[in-house]
């Protein structure tokens, strides 16, 4: 017999699935999927707050940067390299420090 593979947006739409058949409690429903109570009862409160898109994984990527260069400064960089390309960096933060 093949080994059946599944995503794990696979496997959170059928415990949802389940959940809402009422097919046991979260404890059974979680110890079924093999997952703790705490992200049964996650999945459960994205699915309500979002639908299915909220079972999608959430992007890890940070909401601020404290030490982005402002975009005024790039478009000068950028705009000095395009005047200047053969010029190397440190000649390029002399000229724009200045």
């Amino acid at each position: 017999m093949p080994w059946k593979e599944t995503c794990p947006m696979q496997e959170r739409t059928k415990f949802i699935v389940d959940w809402l058949d009422k097919e046991g409690g979260v404890s059974d429903l979680c110890r079924h999927y093999d997952i703790s109570r705490k992200t049964g009862h996650k999945w459960i409160a994205r699915y309500h707050q979002l639908g299915l898109k909220g079972l999608d994984d959430l992007s890890r990527a940070p909401k601020h940067h404290p030490n982005n260069t402002p975009a005024s400064v790039e478009d000068a960089v950028i705009a000095f390299r395009k005047q200047h390309p053969q010029w190397g960096p440190k000649k390029v933060l002399d000229r724009l420090s200045k």
